[in-house]
């Protein structure tokens, strides 16, 4: 089936408040929007809608969603699904880790404590071709971006030749400073962070991405050991960033099979 918009969002959320707030800004984002309350609601929009993100509460009334979890698994569903929920952020990353280890693309945690705004930010991540006139008026390109973080200049030309490759359009920044100035100008779909960034700590610049609402995958790199990167992403666990993968430069080819995943297609 054919669809006229190529960005669609699905709203899994009992809440009837709640769920409408995310309908308008999902709609205000050029998203087109349905919502359900249920389980048996679910399976019914997501046949018609065919959506490209979803925002799952994990506790629908009497139900949980974790059912939902179960079906995208079996259906092999590979775009964007955003988690949401009133209860523990501890809960909220089980989910996810659960989730991620199914082969989806959980891609980021709305607190409702937190407010929805974070939800804006997320949407804006994952719109796919031309956003028209919304994203016109909000100056957004409509390309799947590529941040690359790395000042090894040598490296920053591979990862934009394998990201351009993969349909990406790449934005290399060599240091920290340059991340700063540059971050407002651009919507990051994926991000590549070399950990050891001259004399910034890759810890540093994460909390950055952290405090940005950054909803977008980080694949991590590094010249050290796998050892090195899983204390650092245990560092970080608490802030809630979306990290999909950990690569040794020593592999940085396998940086396209990573980026095939989160190209965003419509399923």
């Amino acid at each position: 089936m054919e669809y006229e918009n190529p960005n669609r969002l699905l709203v899994v959320e009992d809440n009837a408040e709640v769920r409408a707030l995310a309908i308008r800004i999902g709609t205000l984002s050029g998203y087109q929007c349905a919502g359900c309350a249920s389980l048996s609601e679910f399976h019914r929009e997501f046949s018609s809608l065919s959506p490209t993100v979803i925002l799952l509460d994990l506790v629908l009334g009497d139900e949980d969603a974790l059912p939902v979890i179960d079906f995208l698994a079996s259906v092999q569903y590979r775009n964007p699904v955003l988690l949401m929920s009133a209860h523990d952020h501890r809960l909220l990353q089980s989910v996810q880790l659960s989730g991620r280890d199914r082969g989806l693309h959980i891609a980021g945690i709305i607190e409702k404590r937190m407010g929805m705004e974070r939800l804006e930010h997320a949407l804006n991540s994952y719109m796919i071709g031309t956003r028209g006139a919304v994203a016109k008026e909000k100056k957004i390109s409509p390309s799947l971006t590529l941040l690359i973080i790395d000042d090894d200049s040598n490296v920053r030309s591979m990862l934009c030749a394998i990201g351009e490759h993969m349909g990406f359009k790449p934005f290399p920044v060599a240091s920290f400073e340059d991340l700063r100035a540059s971050f407002g100008l651009i919507t990051p779909s994926v991000i590549i962070l070399d950990l050891m960034l001259g004399a910034s700590d890759g810890v540093e610049v994460l909390k950055f991405l952290a405090g940005r609402v950054c909803f977008a995958p980080v694949i991590l790199i590094t010249g050290y050991d796998k050892v090195f990167m899983d204390a650092v992403e245990t560092k970080v666990a608490p802030l809630g960033l979306n990290i999909v993968a950990k690569i040794p430069k020593s592999h940085l080819k396998d940086i396209g099979q990573v980026l095939e995943k989160f190209s965003f297609k419509p399923v």
